[in-house]
């Protein structure tokens, strides 16, 4: 009769050892989720800013591409006003 008190408290010792070491892995796993929550987003920043450089680099040729039509344009615009007049 004395070994079922005694095993009853060591089950309730086993049981909370057991509820805190799964706390602890909770705790645990938590806290690298934060680290890949924060690696994800700095990720996707990076990722972001890649094509903002892309796409500026992309509108800075353009620009440049259209002030030399521009240029051609206007130079050909002085040599028909040449002729017109």
């Amino acid at each position: 009769m004395l070994q079922n008190f005694i095993f009853i408290p060591i089950d309730i010792i086993l049981e909370k050892l057991h509820n805190r070491g799964i706390e602890r892995v909770m705790e645990m796993w938590s806290k690298e989720l934060q680290i890949l929550d924060r690696n994800t987003v700095k990720y996707m920043i990076d990722e972001l800013q890649e094509q903002l450089d892309d796409a500026n680099a992309t509108i800075a040729d353009k620009d440049a591409t259209i002030a030399d039509k521009d240029a051609t344009i206007a130079e050909l615009q002085k040599k028909l006003s040449k002729y017109e007049s």
